[in-house]
């Protein structure tokens, strides 16, 4: 890995660290098709793309293609605390905003 991969790596995972939880541990996002009801459930049977690392990142990548997922898509914040290694990336880079910031 170059010291240029390195450091990006490390900047993506600063950003991903300061989107707020959305009421989740370990946050990230998707685009799916929102059911009928509405439901979280629901959901997650239909994700069209993601993940993302914040709501804006997925935000603009659906409203720059409206024409490649359908009307009824939305972004959603998922939680990934039951992912032993996505919960230690998490707090990873929670630890790593935390060292770096001014």
């Amino acid at each position: 890995m170059t010291i240029h991969t390195e450091k990006r790596a490390l900047a993506i995972l600063r950003e991903w660290a300061k989107q707020p939880r959305e009421g989740t541990s370990c946050p990230w996002w998707a685009i799916v098709k929102q059911g009928p009801t509405g439901s979280h459930h629901e959901a997650m049977l239909g994700m069209v793309a993601g993940p993302f690392l914040s709501r804006f990142q997925a935000q603009t990548h659906l409203d720059g293609h409206p024409d490649s997922y359908p009307k009824n898509a939305i972004v959603f914040c998922f939680s990934g605390y039951q992912s032993l290694l996505w919960r230690e990336l998490w707090n990873l880079a929670v630890e790593l905003a935390k060292e770096t910031e001014p």
